[in-house]
This record gives C-alpha cells, structure tokens and sequence, in this order.
C-alpha cells in the first residue's frame, strides 16, 4: 500500500470515529466475524482494529452496506458520513456472522435468513418477488 493511501486512511480515521464508537458499543458478534473475514479477503496490513475498520469503510462501499446492515436504526444518524452503496439492497431480519459482498452493483438481498460467512457476488438477486 502506497503512503498516499495510507494518508488517506490517517485523515479518514477522525471522519469515521463516529461510526466506529457508535458499533463498537453495541458490540454484535456478527460484527467482529464480518470485519475479520474481510481483513483476509482484502489482505489488510493494518494492525490495530480501528484502522482496519477504516481501511473497510474508506475503500469497500459494501462494507459499509453491511456495517449499517448491523448498526439497525441508528445509521440513519451516521450513515451521512461515508455513504453506503446505492445499488446494494439489504432486507433480511436476520443474517450471520461474516458475511463477505465481492461487487454489491446491482444485488438485492431479501431473504428471511442467510447463515454465516455467506458469499454474495454481484448481480445477484435472493428472496426477491
């Protein structure tokens, strides 16, 4: 990674604080196997959790569709500041941990349950009528 990026990253970490205090408190398990499997995926090198975080949710718009997926109403707060995907439709009541999106373009999720660490890639369409 360049020293550009990682500037990038430094300045984009005060913006995203917000974000990070207000899931971090909620604490969903859920959450945490998310973030840990894309960390492999992405092949991150950041140490601590909080700059992987906003590796994530500075460079992966999906991410952020799934880190407001978890966050319930209050996103509406915060969602502002790193804006999620538009094309990317999250509507299940219930999904497992790690849940990885390759491409969100064009992918609507409505389904009544997805287990853990599902793999969803783009232009694809469940549970939709």
């Amino acid at each position: 990674m360049n020293y550009l990026h990682r500037i990038r990253h430094l300045l984009m970490s005060a913006w995203i604080f917000p974000i990070y205090f207000v899931i971090a408190s909620q604490y969903r398990q859920c959450w945490i196997e998310d973030m840990e499997h894309w960390i492999k995926w992405k092949k991150c090198s950041y140490k601590t959790r909080y700059m992987q975080f906003v590796f994530l949710m500075s460079d992966y718009p999906e991410f952020r569709n799934i880190c407001y997926y978890r966050m319930g109403k209050i996103q509406y707060i915060v969602r502002w500041m790193c804006p999620p995907l538009e094309t990317l439709y999250i509507r299940c009541p219930n999904i497992g941990g790690g849940l990885l999106i390759q491409h969100g373009f064009a992918t609507i999720i409505q389904a009544e349950k997805i287990g853990s660490n599902a793999k969803i890639f783009q232009q694809v369409t469940i549970g939709y009528h």
